[in-house]
């Protein structure tokens, strides 16, 4: 190889070598980077922007933010890193922007642009796609920057907000309301100060209290301690279950926090409620409805035949919690046969307050002619505002009832065949049997005899099945008593198919068990009183306090934020053997 050739090939190969050495600085990242923290939200909701800039000093300017289109700046932050690694030193700039969507649609970021020593760089473009929202922030946002459209908003600043950036306080419109009377529990965030992350709400368990979980939350500006607040209201509606002194433990507001500080836990002060027990004198059909209620009844004809039905409904409306109201008290004489069917029960939020109706229909057959009655329905309920029960009632219905239609005409009766029409074109051909007939009389055939006692049972089975309904529509009680095991385990079988709630479940067709078998209202009684009311009707201790144990199980899984002795999957089963054995010793 000559002399030139070899200079040739190490001059090449000193090229490659700093070509590779160089790479990594050619590859290296882009010093600006900028990324948000959600791609999709809605109008309601807001994001974060966060740039990365590394290198600091004078020879690094702030980045240049592009014109938003459909996105506003609502606040904003900085801050500054240096870590020394290996005694190599690095720096870098973290910028955070809150934004706010203006519309719904896809929205670009174009990339950001910052000169650091005199070369611009940029970042890449961010695209972001926006839903229209329900024009309210939701309850898990309660951190949005966004004031409410009610600025003249009225509402009684608590005495403690002295100007802090943030603040919280729980209150109740109501607190001395009567058992199973609604009251509105309100959670206020007071906000001074713009947050980076939205806060986690954790309300309380409102132990004691029913609860439809489902609650609303208004927005709105005050002025105080010198300051513009926005304020976050979410309102709970509450209804107590028992009588006595109630504490609502506090609601949790856990913030996030940002380059500058920690995370924050705000809480509010506990709620004291005094629940009154309802007063004396109760009417005898009152099972516990608490509100301002009306009824009405009306029938599908006014007039039918004996043996045809009517159809019977009646409707149960007004304010208060329908769901857990009684049902009326039906009275249908001897005249007629009822087949009851499932109430259809609505409700909802109006103003804050429960309000809903249930719809009953009854087939009413009746067994006679004439002008029958159907007796009025009477309901009673609890007026918490004027603190006296008050009882309504349907009014009574009358149907017309003709009579039935005529019965068949009975076998071997003399009416005369049909004849074909002689004058008919067409006749029928009848072809002679192969074999001659039997020549047994009818008369002398077991069978036909054996037939004329399907009549007589006909008979005697609808005397018994009318002497039995008779019995139990004189003794409704009794008839509850008898069915309550049967209609408890449909219960649990239909809320284990359904995928119910199942400690809310057990509870509810456990205490309707009782009602069936106490002839009373077990709504709203604390343990120590169902305890007692089972050793007056003749349950060992021991069992009694196997209900106690499985009342409190179900309660602590309603509401109890912790996992109860008692998994879902074996609470209903529990709830079925627990009732087999009370049927053993109910008296």
């Amino acid at each position: 190889m000559n002399k030139k050739l070899k200079l040739t090939l190490v001059t090449a190969l000193t090229i490659i070598a700093l070509l590779i050495v160089a790479m990594p600085s050619f590859a290296q990242a882009s010093p600006i980077q900028a990324e948000v923290d959600r791609n999709n939200l809605t109008t309601d909701e807001s994001l974060v922007l966060t740039i990365t800039v590394q290198g600091i000093g004078s020879n690094v300017a702030q980045p240049e933010i592009p014109y938003l289109d459909g996105l506003n700046i609502v606040g904003s932050s900085m801050a500054s890193q240096i870590n020394i690694v290996n005694g190599n030193t690095s720096a870098s700039t973290v910028y955070q922007y809150r934004l706010q969507p203006a519309r719904p649609g896809d929205v670009k970021i174009d990339p950001i642009t910052v000169v650091i020593d005199g070369q611009t760089f940029s970042s890449d473009p961010i695209l972001i796609h926006i839903e229209q929202g329900s024009g309210a922030a939701q309850s898990q946002n309660l951190g949005a920057a966004a004031p409410a459209a009610d600025p003249n908003h009225s509402v009684e600043v608590s005495t403690e907000l002295n100007g802090q950036d943030l603040f919280v306080e729980a209150v109740v419109d109501n607190a001395t309301p009567y058992q199973g009377e609604a009251i509105d529990y309100t959670f206020r965030f007071y906000q001074a100060v713009n947050l980076f992350r939205d806060p986690n709400y954790q309300p309380p368990s409102f132990t004691s209290f029913w609860t439809d979980g489902e609650p609303f939350q208004t927005d709105y500006t005050v002025e105080a301690g010198g300051r513009t607040y926005r304020v976050s209201e979410v309102h709970h509606t509450i209804i107590p279950t028992a009588n006595g002194t109630v504490v609502i433990e506090p609601t949790v507001l856990n913030i996030p926090g940002s380059l500058f500080e920690g995370d924050q836990v705000l809480q509010t002060q506990p709620v004291e409620v005094n629940v009154q027990a309802w007063p004396q004198g109760a009417p005898s059909d009152f099972k516990g409805a608490v509100g301002k209620y009306n009824i009405s009844a009306k029938v599908d004809a006014t007039e039918t035949k004996v043996n045809e039905p009517v159809t019977l409904e009646v409707v149960l409306s007004g304010e208060g919690n329908i769901n857990t109201a009684g049902d009326p008290v039906w009275t249908e004489g001897d005249e007629w046969r009822s087949f009851e069917e499932q109430a259809n029960t609505t409700s909802s939020k109006q103003d804050g307050k429960i309000v809903g109706q249930k719809v009953y229909e009854r087939l009413l057959i009746p067994t006679r002619e004439g002008q029958l009655t159907i007796p009025e329905i009477s309901y009673s309920y609890f007026d918490p505002e004027t603190a006296v029960y008050e009882t309504i009632s349907t009014g009574a219905l009358t149907v017309n009832v003709l009579p039935g239609a005529p019965t068949t005409t009975a076998l071997g009766s003399s009416a005369a065949p049909i004849q074909p029409e002689m004058n008919s074109d067409i006749r029928h051909i009848k072809l002679a049997p192969e074999k001659s007939a039997s020549t047994t009389p009818l008369t002398s055939q077991t069978w036909f005899w054996l037939l004329w006692l399907v009549p007589l049972g006909l008979v005697v089975g609808q005397a018994v099945v009318k002497r039995r309904q008779n019995y139990w529509a004189n003794n409704g009680d009794k008839a509850k008593h008898k069915k309550a095991a049967n209609n408890a385990r449909k219960c649990l079988q239909e809320a284990a198919k359904n995928g119910q709630d199942s400690y809310q479940s057990a509870m509810q067709i456990f205490n309707q068990y009782l009602e069936d078998k106490l002839n009373q209202s077990v709504t709203g009684l604390r343990r120590a009183e169902i305890a007692q009311l089972l050793t007056d009707n003749g349950i060992d201790a021991a069992l009694v306090t196997d209900v106690q144990q499985f009342l409190e199980t179900c309660e602590h899984g309603r509401f109890a934020p912790t996992a109860p002795d008692m998994d879902e999957t074996h609470i209903l089963a529990y709830t079925g053997t627990l009732i087999d054995k009370l049927e053993t010793q109910f008296r």
